[in-house]
């Protein structure tokens, strides 16, 4: 659970009069906007990341207090406000905030994230060619194996073979150890990091070059 701060006494007007009616600015932080999530049926999002690009430079928003971030402090003129949730497509809103007499006037936003929909298709996790590392041609009669991180190394599984490329794996992330032999080549072995989004991983795409042991 997050703690709210206590800078939302920079929405107090940070301005009063005098006894002579003169304006006199009084010593509060302005956040240069105000940021609150939901999403497309107007629920609050929990635990959004919401954070600030300033010249280049990114900076956390502060938790302040019902579903309300405070981004910058009394920093005027042109920013971005990056808008995240797990779950959802992120948001990028670019905004300019203007000064007043006694410091900036807070922009606020309600920024609506919509759901990421994520596709039927079965995406495999390593797509990989087989070349002789001398000539760069193709490897007739190449086999390829994989091994998930965690699972049994005496017991790999084979890469399917499609029109000279193989695919080991789908829809398995981490690490993944990988294998390719063929005859008259030394075999080769090598682990591979597979990430993966929100809705499949990350095809990492290799070419194995093999060593002729005839040479």
């Amino acid at each position: 659970m997050r703690t709210p701060i206590f800078m939302s006494l920079a929405l107090v007007a940070c301005e009063d009069q005098d006894e002579k009616g003169e304006i006199v600015c009084l010593a509060v932080v302005t956040p240069s906007a105000i940021v609150s999530v939901i999403d497309i049926e107007g629920e609050t999002i929990e635990d959004p990341t919401i954070q600030v690009r300033i010249e280049g430079q990114i900076e956390d928003c502060d938790f302040m207090t019902d579903n309300e971030y405070m981004c910058g402090s009394d920093i005027p003129g042109e920013m971005t406000i990056l808008v995240d949730a797990e779950g959802y497509d992120a948001q990028e809103i670019d905004i300019d905030v203007s000064e007043g007499e006694c410091g900036v006037i807070s922009e606020e936003l309600e920024v609506t994230l919509e759901p990421v929909i994520c596709t039927q298709e079965v995406v495999p996790s390593i797509r990989l060619t087989v070349v002789d590392d001398i000539t760069a041609e193709p490897v007739a009669d190449a086999e390829a194996f994989y091994v998930p991180e965690g699972e049994d190394w005496f017991a790999p599984e084979p890469c399917d073979l499609y029109d000279g490329t193989f695919y080991c794996g789908y829809e398995r992330a981490g690490n993944i150890d990988i294998t390719v032999e063929a005859p008259n080549y030394l075999s080769y072995s090598d682990r591979v990091f597979v990430p993966a989004d929100e809705c499949h991983v990350i095809t990492q795409a290799l070419e194995v070059p093999l060593e002729s042991m005839l040479d």
